[in-house]
C-alpha cells in the first residue's frame, strides 16, 4: 500500500481504542464484548439470513453480458446463491449488473444504507450507525450513485427510441 492510500483509508469503527491494550480493565472488556455483539448482529453472514433464498427467488431472463436468453443453472456459490452460465461463456449470479453485484454486505444492509441516504442522513452518521469506516459508506454512496445514473441513461435512451419512433410515424401520416 502507497503512502497516499494509508493517508485516504479512514479508521474503522469496529475498534475500540483499548484494543491494542495487553491487559484491559473489566469495563474495557464489557464495552468490546457488546459493540463487537452488536456488529455481529448487523454483519451476518449471507447464508444465516435467508437472503440467499431471497436472491434465488430471482430467476434471470437473460444473460447479464450478452443478452441471450440461452444459459444454464451451474450451481451456487459459497453463500448458496445460484450461478448460471450463458453461451457466451461467461458465468453470472442473479445479483450481476445490479447493486448488489460484489458485495460483501446483506442485502438488508444495502436496503437500509438505501433508506438512509434517502432520509437525509448523513454519510458520517450512517458509517457510525453501521459500524463501518466513512471511506465505506463513501464507496457505497458512489456504487449507488453510478447505479442511478446508468438507470437514468438507459430510461432516458429508451424514451427517445419511443419519441424518435412516435415522430417518424406522425411525419409519415403527414
Amino acid at each position: 500500500m502507497t503512502g497516499k492510500q494509508k493517508r485516504n483509508r479512514s479508521k474503522s469503527r469496529r475498534t475500540t481504542p483499548w484494543d491494542e491494550k495487553s491487559d484491559p480493565t473489566p469495563v474495557q472488556r464489557f464495552i468490546k464484548m457488546h459493540y463487537q455483539t452488536r456488529y455481529e448482529e448487523r454483519h451476518q453472514p449471507i447464508d444465516a439470513t435467508g437472503e440467499a433464498e431471497m436472491i434465488n427467488s430471482f430467476e434471470p431472463k437473460h444473460c447479464p453480458y450478452c443478452g441471450s436468453e440461452l444459459f444454464i443453472r451451474y450451481g451456487h456459490d459459497e453463500n448458496g446463491i445460484n450461478r448460471y452460465k450463458c453461451v457466451c461463456g461467461k458465468y453470472f449470479k442473479p445479483t450481476t449488473g445490479t447493486i448488489f453485484d460484489s458485495r460483501k454486505i446483506g442485502v438488508c444492509e444495502w436496503i437500509e444504507y438505501c433508506l438512509n441516504i434517502f432520509r437525509y442522513v448523513s454519510l458520517n452518521a450512517d458509517s457510525w450507525n453501521n459500524r463501518n469506516a466513512i471511506s465505506t459508506s463513501k464507496y457505497w454512496l458512489e456504487k449507488l450513485m453510478m447505479k442511478m445514473v446508468i438507470c437514468c441513461v438507459d430510461y432516458l435512451a429508451i424514451r427517445f427510441v419511443l419519441v424518435s419512433r412516435l415522430i417518424r410515424n406522425i411525419r409519415s401520416v403527414l
